[in-house]
């Protein structure tokens, strides 16, 4: 199911057109992961910039970071359509698996963030003890309310994303229940 479109938000659906012709522009032979989130991260209406806000994390440098990255890919000049590679195909897999486990019925750029989160330096925090790690990521990235990715159409707005569920990666600090700080690893 991950690799059909059809099942895909309409802004997922922007994003691969927008990092296929990002890989076609640069002469790249393959869409990477890179690729993707560089789209991801060129979407100002979606929720990506606004869930990394929420995390501490700064959008641009992470732009920068990739735009880094994508400079020092190969390239190869023909008439070849770049393809997938294995880590973008293995990344729509983990989304997928993501779109699963929270229960939605078509793949979003959520789902896409939940499984870039280790390349773009966030993880998340485990605020409670006990529940699902699906429903704490659920929590990360979206309202509780209503469930953004039950249609293509649908999409929750950037400002109702809580920001109290993802953390910055390099281990933030906080003060735990008794006012210790204390610091997360992910």
């Amino acid at each position: 199911m991950a690799l059909d479109p059809n099942r895909w938000t309409l802004k997922t659906q922007e994003a691969f057109q927008a990092a296929i012709d990002n890989a076609r522009a640069r002469s790249h032979p393959e869409v990477t992961p890179d690729h993707l989130l560089a789209a991801l991260l060129g979407q100002e209406e979606g929720v990506v910039l606004s869930v990394l806000q929420r995390a501490g994390v700064a959008p641009l440098t992470v732009r920068n970071r990739v735009e880094d990255a994508l400079d020092r890919l190969p390239k190869a000049y023909g008439g070849a359509e770049p393809q997938l590679s294995r880590a973008t195909r293995d990344l729509i897999e983990t989304a997928d698996q993501e779109r699963t486990e929270l229960h939605d019925e078509y793949l979003s750029t959520e789902h896409l963030l939940l499984a870039l989160a280790d390349k773009v330096g966030i993880c998340v925090r485990y605020a409670a003890a006990t529940g699902s790690p699906a429903r704490r990521r659920r929590r990360a990235t979206r309202p509780s309310s209503a469930s953004a990715a039950t249609s293509p159409m649908r999409r929750a707005p950037a400002s109702s994303t809580p920001s109290s569920g993802v953390t910055r990666r390099s281990g933030a600090s906080f003060r735990s229940s008794r006012g210790v700080p204390r610091t997360t690893r992910c």
